[in-house]
């Protein structure tokens, strides 16, 4: 799949096929690790023509940047959108205000906030925020740390593929 993937411009995972489970969790996750191109998870819910507003969950890693730049290009990107940023407890705050500008720059009319967790898991705060916003779409960045990490100790990722709700543009 990932091969196959290459020679588009994203793939879709979608209906049951976005369903988390053993035998597409390998090719979700390959094809998004392996392809270099972005993925669009719709869950089996969705029946929207219009995605709406963005939560696009920003930490400034590389799959991160690659996520935006392929949500601006992919013709999904509208304003207004929201940069969201769950950082630890006690963590020095991040500066959002290049990313917000590199939004502005391109039309998109985005508010930014910071979010600290505390005992929560990343993945849960996300989504609770994705859900309190009335998000369309979830952009983030995938796999930003090792899948050894991820299968071990479990990852905002898989978090997010196995419980949301609205679709999600993802990029390694």
């Amino acid at each position: 799949m990932p091969e196959a993937a290459r020679s588009g411009d994203v793939t879709i995972f979608c209906g049951p096929v976005a369903q988390y489970n053993n035998l597409f969790e390998n090719i979700l996750e390959a094809t998004l690790l392996r392809s270099g191109i972005p993925l669009l998870l719709l869950p089996q819910s969705f029946e929207s023509q219009h995605f709406g507003r963005a939560v696009i969950a920003w930490d400034g890693g590389t799959p991160c940047v690659r996520a935006v730049s392929a949500w601006l290009e992919s013709g999904l990107a509208a304003s207004p959108a929201t940069v969201l940023h769950i950082s630890e407890p006690k963590a020095s705050p991040l500066n959002l205000d290049p990313i917000r500008d590199r939004l502005a720059f391109h039309g998109i009319k985005a508010e930014s906030e910071t979010r600290e967790r505390h005992f929560e898991a990343i993945g849960d705060v996300l989504l609770d925020q994705t859900t309190k916003k009335g998000a369309g779409i979830l952009v983030m960045g995938g796999y930003e740390k090792s899948r050894y990490r991820e299968a071990v100790f479990g990852g905002v990722t898989r978090h997010v593929i196995r419980n949301a709700t609205i679709p999600d543009l993802l990029m390694h």
